[in-house]
């Protein structure tokens, strides 16, 4: 299961927080308790799409079926030189 989204989600929903709740710090033009509360949500929304992308059996199952591919092709032959004979895996 590939969960890199959760981090970064985890990430921007800790700093939102932060912004929205726990700093009074004020920049002119720049509405700091709003920024965070947008950086909260969007780190909400983006941990739970992670995680329906992660819990699609579709998915996981293409995946399975991508790693078995390569295992089952013939191996391939390499050639050093015109003087060397071909080199097989291994």
């Amino acid at each position: 299961m590939r969960t890199t989204g959760l981090g970064l989600s985890a990430f921007l929903a800790a700093a939102g927080a932060i912004l929205a709740w726990a700093v009074s710090y004020e920049i002119d033009g720049i509405d700091v308790q709003m920024v965070g509360l947008i950086l909260f949500i969007v780190g909400i929304v983006l941990g739970a799409v992670t995680l329906v992308i992660a819990m699609n059996p579709r998915r996981a199952n293409a995946r399975r079926d991508q790693m078995r591919g390569p295992a089952l092709a013939p191996p391939v032959q390499h050639r050093q030189g015109p003087d060397q004979p071909p080199r097989g895996p291994g």
